[in-house]
């Protein structure tokens, strides 16, 4: 179907008046991450704490029922640690019956080059080396894990660079309201170690930047990290 525009087009329903706030939510094992001081364990066993999560969301689009599609434009900075920037305005999205919902983790293309988002701190903060193309950082997870020696030592699962950005759709019927619209998209940190690939920091490597395989893997794994309720 043919994309609306950040208005919902001239085919599709009036937009309702009030914005639609998005509330983001981060879980480790159905419960709010708590960073450093909570130990998870992973599909494959590696005890890992979490000290940082930030990353970008962009390309959101709405599939109602029936009629064309509702494209949210602009890119979205989203840090775990603040809440603030875990309430996100969509802004005016037509009110109705929706099947979908499609987003990016990461960047478009066109937005996806040195100075392409305002110079922030934030966005400066995730700025993607020039070697190795520029733009910006997609995911920035960080923390550490108790090797096999049970020695504790940092990871990074950074991603960046137009090949790893992860296209999530979520399949869930659901229903927006004229009057104060909001959902909830939960990030369950989970699924960036499972499914498909069960991902191992000892084997896979705890650091991800210069490494294309380990970064397929976080991109494949990371199609289902987002549920929406």
């Amino acid at each position: 179907p043919a994309c609306g525009d950040s208005n919902g087009g001239t085919t599709g329903p009036t937009p309702s008046g009030e914005p639609l706030v998005a509330n983001i939510e981060h879980r480790v094992d159905m419960q709010p991450l708590a960073f450093d001081s909570t130990e998870y364990v992973n599909a494959a066993g590696n005890k890992y704490t979490v000290s940082r999560l930030e990353y970008y969301l962009s390309g959101v689009v709405f599939q109602p029922e029936g009629g064309s599609s509702h494209s949210v434009k602009g890119a979205f900075y989203v840090n775990a640690a603040d809440p603030q920037t875990m309430k996100i305005d969509l802004g005016a999205v037509p009110a109705g019956n929706y099947e979908s919902v499609q987003l990016f983790i990461g960047l478009d293309d066109e937005t996806n080059v040195t100075g392409g988002l305002p110079n922030t701190k934030e966005n400066v903060d995730m700025a993607w080396p020039e070697h190795m193309g520029g733009g910006y950082h997609f995911l920035k997870c960080e923390g550490h894990y108790q090797d096999p020696n049970a020695a504790t030592v940092g990871y990074a699962m950074h991603m960046g660079g137009n090949e790893t950005r992860i296209t999530v759709t979520i399949a869930k019927a659901f229903t927006l309201a004229k009057d104060s619209p909001s959902l909830t998209l939960a990030m369950n940190l989970d699924e960036w170690y499972q499914n498909p690939h069960e991902y191992n920091f000892d084997v896979d490597g705890n650091y991800t930047m210069h490494d294309d395989v380990a970064k397929q893997k976080l991109k494949e794994n990371g199609a289902d990290v987002f549920t929406m309720e």
